[in-house]
């Protein structure tokens, strides 16, 4: 169902909405469910340290990080199938990133934070209905996405395999939007009319 827009008006009827209120309120979904993969991938990067010093991060860790590696690794073998070039020795390194103790911690922050990930993107969507109040919460969510990705690429770049890092990610975060996803969005919210009751006391 597509989305039902909020339509505000000034105290003389004229709508408040431009191109850019529609951009961020239908984008602002999918840009909270990257924010809240990349934002605490950032965290797990840069203090794998410090939060190896939780056991339930410690045991997911182990355990994420060789499943997202597996499947990973199968997604790699249909890489020579589809394209020219690639083989399959990248699916093995792929695979092995997950000793990388660092990737591991950094997906398993992620994925132990998906449920509380899931109810805040849903209450924010739910809570933040104004076209005004949407738009500021996009470019927020914005910024710091940017921030985000821009801190991931400066990490990884110093990594000898970028690429196999790069791969996991991606597929990671293919799987993260696919859990994150809500069986009904709360995208249709009540037609909202500012200026009406103005408009009334007159």
């Amino acid at each position: 169902m597509a989305p039902v827009a909020r339509v505000e008006l000034d105290e003389n009827g004229e709508p408040l909405v431009n191109a850019f209120d529609e951009l961020s309120y239908k984008s602002l979904s999918p840009m909270l469910k990257l924010l809240f993969f990349v934002g605490p991938f950032t965290i797990g990067l840069y203090e794998h340290n410090t939060l190896m010093e939780s056991h339930l991060l410690r045991i997911s860790a182990i355990i994420m990080g060789f499943c997202f590696s597996v499947i990973s690794f199968l997604t790699a073998c249909l890489l020579p199938v589809f394209v020219l070039g690639v083989e399959y020795d990248f699916a093995t390194e792929v695979f092995h990133l997950y000793k990388d103790i660092r990737f591991s911690i950094a997906m398993a922050f992620v994925f132990v934070l998906l449920l509380l990930s899931r109810f805040l993107t849903r209450s924010i969507l739910r809570t933040v209905t104004s076209y005004r109040y949407r738009r500021y919460v996009f470019i927020v969510s914005f910024i710091i996405n940017l921030a985000c990705i821009t801190a991931i690429i400066d990490y990884v770049s110093s990594l000898f395999k970028l690429y196999v890092f790069l791969f996991n990610i991606v597929v990671a975060g293919i799987i993260f939007l696919i859990l994150i996803r809500q069986k009904k969005e709360p995208i249709k919210t009540r037609m909202r009319l500012e200026g009406y009751s103005h408009h009334y006391n007159h």
